[in-house]
């Protein structure tokens, strides 16, 4: 098992099986323009083979996906989740076209005005995207809809793709949000939120720290204050040792709720 486990994150050659060619941008192109004029004349049965040729070319692209074509990737994948009866998954594409490229405006001669596509098209708001962190990889970069290194999409699909050091692709999926993402050898680093943590931590850990230290010194201190044998000399000073380290463990423990709740905070949002 930890070998087919080592095999699936480290070989990517696995990531191309069942690719018999690879695909270029430009017939990526070729698929989307064919289509475009296979919706236009309402010609289903040509606009599914067009849009099911797209699917099967997208995980055999081993270049960078040019924006404007990864936009009209969402696009008609839109508009084929619409054409299966699929609302929702078509209005979550369409966010993704547009999140991308904003000043689209859908062809008359494409969607007709009163189609209900257009409301679709413009049903979800994109102008504050929700992301979830990827882990970079051991060696390459990721992109996400053709963003070097940039956070996935949390709300709507993205075009994924990971290149090795030498800048070669290795790996490209449209991946929907409920989606894993393709097996890879991750780097080890912090998570943004947890990196933003740290600080909040640090701080709880020494106040703790310090207030259980002064509070056992303040112990002491009220240890020898009771003690019979101590001088009576000295009870003043003891009694306001006391005090002063008690004030400051509480002091201290506060600093340290304050600084764990900032963490939560932090982490949280």
């Amino acid at each position: 098992m930890t070998r087919t486990l080592l095999a699936m994150l480290l070989l990517p050659g696995l990531a191309w099986a069942g690719c018999d060619e690879t695909t270029t941008a430009g017939q990526l192109r070729d698929s989307l323009s064919d289509a475009e004029r296979a919706f236009a004349e309402l010609d289903i049965a040509s606009f599914q083979a067009a849009t099911d040729r797209m699917r099967a070319q997208l995980p055999c692209v081993r270049e960078v996906v040019p924006d404007e074509v990864i936009a009209t990737t969402h696009r008609f994948e839109g508009l084929r989740r619409f054409a299966d009866n699929d609302a929702e998954g078509a209005a979550l594409a369409f966010a993704a076209s547009r999140s991308l490229d904003p000043a689209y405006v859908l062809p008359e001669a494409l969607v007709p005005l009163g189609n209900p596509v257009r409301t679709l098209y413009e049903g979800i708001d994109t102008t504050e995207p929700a992301v979830t962190w990827a882990p970079p990889p051991l060696e390459g970069h990721l992109r996400f809809d053709g963003a070097k290194d940039a956070q996935r999409p949390a709300e709507w699909p993205t075009l994924f793709q990971r290149f090795d050091g030498d800048g070669v692709n290795v790996d490209t999926a449209y991946l929907w949000p409920e989606d894993a993402l393709p097996a890879y050898e991750a780097r080890l680093v912090l998570a943004p939120k947890t990196r933003r943590m740290l600080p909040w931590v640090a701080v709880a850990s020494a106040a703790t720290i310090g207030a259980v230290t002064t509070y056992g010194m303040a112990f002491s201190k009220r240890g020898t204050f009771l003690d019979p044998e101590t001088p009576a000399t000295e009870l003043p000073g003891l009694q306001k040792q006391n005090h002063t380290l008690t004030l400051a463990s509480g002091v201290l423990g506060g600093v340290a709720l304050g600084a764990g709740a900032g963490a939560v905070v932090t982490g949280v949002f």
